[in-house]
C-alpha cells in the first residue's frame, strides 16, 4: 500500500503542482492513532528497505502535513540520498512547500521508534 501511495502522490503532484500549495490536516483526516501507526510502520519499512526512497518520502509528506515542515525537509534529503534519480521531484517539493525560517535548525529525522 505504501508503494501505491507513493506512486499516486508522484502522479498527482506531477500532473498538478498546485496541489503542493496546500498543507493538509492529516491528523484531522486520519486521526492521531492511525497516523501514529502509519509513521511507525513507515519507519520500520525505511529501516528494513535501506535502498528504497518511498518510505522516507511518505514520512516527509506526513511530517509536512502535520506541522513538522523542517523535519519534512530532512526526510526528503534522506530519500534523495537513497534515490538520486528522484532529485527533480524532491526539489519541486522543497521549492513549493512553505517552510519556516531557514535559520532554524533542520531536525534530523528519526527512524527509531
Amino acid at each position: 500500500m505504501f508503494k501505491r501511495a507513493d506512486a499516486h502522490l508522484h502522479q498527482a503532484f506531477g500532473a498538478d503542482q498546485a496541489l503542493l500549495l496546500g498543507q493538509y490536516d492529516l491528523t484531522g483526516m486520519l486521526g492521531e492513532e492511525r497516523l501514529t501507526k502509519l509513521v511507525t510502520d513507515l519507519k520500520d519499512v525505511a529501516t528494513k528497505e535501506e535502498k528504497q526512497a518511498f518510505p522516507l518520502f511518505l514520512l516527509g509528506y506526513i511530517a509536512y502535513n502535520t506541522g513538522h515542515e523542517r523535519q519534512a525537509l530532512g526526510y526528503l534529503d534522506l530519500a534523495e540520498k537513497r534515490d538520486p534519480s528522484q532529485a527533480p521531484f524532491f526539489n519541486m517539493l522543497r521549492g513549493t512547500w512553505s517552510v519556516p525560517d531557514e535559520g532554524a535548525a533542520k531536525p534530523k529525522p528519526e527512524l527509531n521508534k
